[in-house]
């Protein structure tokens, strides 16, 4: 899939700061210090593409079917985590063991069902959201558009066209807030997109 490729292409780069893969197929990009906790962690993490099979049991669990663009998305890939969690893409948490080395996403039915916003209509899938603010992405089903909303509110903030071009689009601005390193350049800056 074309557009897959182009976001991965975004991404790819930060193999030369390191990469792993875990035991269940999940590839973790550019090993990098975070400069909030002081610590080391990878800069991206693209997990383990999911079966129709799971992608049927994910769409029944967040009760909201979904739309073909964001299926298509679950069969490249079962969510994202990139640029330290500034943005992320939520799927299915096929386990909870922390144990394990294995990784996994967010999981899309939290924001869905639990972490629903009270104004946001029947056709809105929570799908991802940025760490700098709390703030959420969800596709309308009945246009296929995507918005950015405040944490408890779906009133709109941003609005793309399509999911590709949003995730595109977002992943390339993202970028150019960071040193080739991983290093954010200002630290101030909000990774999220302004209104």
């Amino acid at each position: 899939m074309y557009q897959f490729d182009a976001l991965l292409d975004a991404l790819e780069p930060a193999k030369q700061l390191g990469e792993e893969i875990t035991p269940n197929g999940a590839r973790l990009l550019g090993w990098v210090k975070d400069e909030f906790l002081g610590i080391n962690r990878w800069w991206h993490y693209i997990f383990p593409k999911l079966s129709d099979v799971q992608i049927v049991d994910l769409e029944e669990s967040a009760g909201i079917p979904f739309p073909s663009v964001f299926k298509d998305f679950l069969k490249n890939t079962n969510g994202l985590i990139i640029f330290s969690g500034a943005l992320s893409l939520y799927g299915a948490r096929l386990s909870n063991d922390r144990r394990s080395k294995d990784a996994y996403p967010y999981p899309l039915d939290t924001p869905n069902l639990l972490e629903r916003p009270k104004d946001a209509t029947a056709n809105f899938l929570f799908i991802g959201g940025y760490s700098w603010d709390g703030s959420k992405l969800y596709i309308d089903t009945h246009s296929e558009k995507v918005y950015r909303c405040a944490k408890n509110s779906a009133a709109p903030i941003n609005e793309w066209p399509d999911f590709w071009s949003m995730i595109i689009s977002e992943a390339s601005r993202i970028s150019n807030l960071y040193e080739s390193d991983g290093k954010k350049i200002d630290l101030d800056f909000p990774t999220s997109p302004g209104p």
